[in-house]
C-alpha cells in the first residue's frame, strides 16, 4: 500500500516548517550562495549550513535581522515570510494583533466558511458550541 497523497503531495514529502528550511528556500529563490548570505549577514558560511540543516538552536534576533535585511535587499520579503522567520526562530512578534483587530478583518465570506465547517451542535446540549457564525458575529 503506497503513501496517501495530501494536497497533491506524497505524505513522505511533507515536512514540518523549520527555520532552516525557510531560510534555504528564501536564499535559493534569490539565487544567493550560503557564503554570500553569511558574509553580508556577518556570520560564517558554516553557521548558515548548520542553521539550514537544523544542527543549531534558534538564532538570535540580531542574526535573524541581519539575514532578513540582506535577503530583503535582494528581493523584498513578504510580511508572511518575515513573520514566519521570526516565529520559527522562536522570537515571535512583539506586535500581536488585538482581538478587536482580528474581528475587524473577518469578512462575511469568512463567516459563511466558518459556518459551513462548524459542527451543527445545539447550544443547549452539554458542551455545545452553537453556530460559529453566531458566536463570531456576537462578539
Amino acid at each position: 500500500m503506497g503513501a496517501r497523497a495530501v494536497c497533491g503531495q506524497d505524505l513522505r514529502e511533507l515536512e514540518a516548517p523549520t527555520f532552516g528550511n525557510l531560510l534555504r528556500r528564501l536564499r535559493d529563490n534569490r539565487g544567493v550562495s550560503r557564503e554570500r548570505l553569511a558574509f553580508n549577514a556577518g556570520v560564517s558560511a558554516s553557521y548558515i549550513t548548520h542553521l539550514e540543516k537544523g544542527d543549531r538552536g534558534n538564532p538570535t534576533r540580531e542574526v535573524v535581522t541581519a539575514l532578513t535585511r540582506y535577503l530583503d535587499r535582494l528581493v523584498p520579503l513578504s510580511t508572511a515570510d518575515r513573520r514566519q522567520l521570526d516565529d520559527l526562530a522562536g522570537l515571535g512578534s512583539d506586535q500581536a494583533p488585538s482581538a478587536a483587530e482580528l474581528r475587524a478583518v473577518i469578512t462575511p465570506e469568512m463567516v459563511r466558511t466558518f459556518d459551513l465547517h462548524s459542527p451543527r451542535v445545539s447550544p443547549a446540549e452539554p458542551g455545545g458550541m452553537g453556530d460559529a457564525a453566531l458566536s463570531l458575529a456576537a462578539e
